[in-house]
């Protein structure tokens, strides 16, 4: 007789690594899609999956970014608060990467447990200046990949539900690296996240389709060698360095140039240079503007009935929809950006 297994323990069984070492958690991922991948392959256009496809196949490994301060708070504060979710929701903090149905669909939630009646639950930590709260509808959530992230790991994992804890906090590094920003709120912010099985199939498409362009780039399906184009990505990057040094000085000339007029009358003088100088000026400029105060006291009951009106007119349009057409332009993106000299082989990937 098969033994049972709860819906963690089968979980368990699609383990691929730990990000305890680091190095052969990013190596595992690789050959696969992750949260963090999908996410930004279903934002971005084509220029965001080819240069995902080559990241993966130079075999070099994703930068560690803990050197930045945001970063590393984020690092630091994710062990406060995933054991704060523990104690709250029985979810324990993982570091495991996970593979779904389709071994190449990769991910490492924050947090897995179950519920009361064993159902499958995962959990996404994040802290930032901004209030995170999913539910505001112009929040700051809503310009994030959290969205994306949290229902590709519902679909790896089979969970039902993700809990997305976050703090935040109030953005002052004056102490850092000895004292980090203080949390705004004394515990984490959390709300629970549902399946979206219409959203989670977009991104299934999206992840196989990368996929696809990755096996078929890895097979030798690709242009060849351009040395054209790189002669010019090394010249961008050359006079990107001193158009860098350039605009600090120049900017340094400017302010000491302001400097020394600020204070001074209309001036124009022509030497090597012309330089002319108009000191800002304030005035006050009288326009016209509806009252609307005015005009509600001036009849209130008319007002009162353009009120209903509008309401009524509201629910009755309501009723009628068409469909329209639209379009939605992604714009061509190119990136040039210095090639690392240490390279990692790329042989087993997949």
């Amino acid at each position: 007789m098969k033994a049972y297994l709860s819906p963690l323990d089968e979980l368990m069984t699609r383990s691929v690594a730990s990000s305890t070492d680091r190095p052969a958690w990013l190596r595992a991922r690789t050959g696969g899609v992750t949260a963090t991948e999908v996410a930004k392959l279903a934002k971005g256009g084509p220029g965001v999956q080819a240069e995902l496809v080559t990241m993966k196949l130079s075999g070099e490994l994703e930068e560690d970014l803990s050197h930045l301060r945001y970063i590393r708070w984020g690092q630091i504060r994710e062990e406060y608060i995933g054991e704060w979710v523990e104690r709250r929701f029985n979810i324990q903090p993982n570091q495991v990467l996970f593979r779904g149905e389709n071994p190449r669909h990769l991910a490492t939630p924050d947090g897995v447990g179950c519920d009361f009646d064993e159902r499958l639950l995962v959990c996404e930590i994040k802290t930032s200046l901004h209030d995170l709260d999913p539910a505001l509808t112009f929040g700051h959530y809503r310009t994030t990949l959290y969205a994306d992230q949290k229902q590709w790991q519902l679909h790896v994992t089979g969970a039902q539900r993700a809990l997305f804890a976050w703090e935040q906090h109030d953005d002052d590094w004056s102490g850092w690296p000895d004292r980090g920003p203080a949390p705004v709120l004394p515990e984490p912010e959390w709300r629970w996240v549902e399946r979206d099985e219409e959203r989670i199939a977009h991104l299934v498409k999206v992840a196989d389709r990368f996929l696809v362009a990755l096996d078929e780039a890895a097979a030798g399906k690709v242009a060849e060698f351009d040395v054209e184009l790189d002669v010019l990505g090394q010249e961008v990057i050359q006079h990107r360095a001193s158009e860098g040094a350039a605009k600090r000085a120049k900017d340094a000339s400017w302010k000491a140039l302001q400097e020394r007029l600020v204070l001074l009358p209309s001036f124009s003088q022509s030497g090597a240079a012309r330089v002319t100088w108009s000191p800002s000026v304030t005035e006050v400029v009288t326009s016209t503007v509806p009252d609307d105060e005015a005009a509600v006291e001036a009849d209130p009951v008319l007002f009162a009935a353009f009120v209903d009106a509008r309401a009524a007119w509201e629910a009755h349009l309501a009723g009628f929809t068409k469909p329209v057409e639209s379009s939605r332009v992604t714009p061509a993106k190119l990136t040039v950006t210095p090639m690392k000299v240490e390279k990692k082989g790329v042989a087993d990937v997949f």
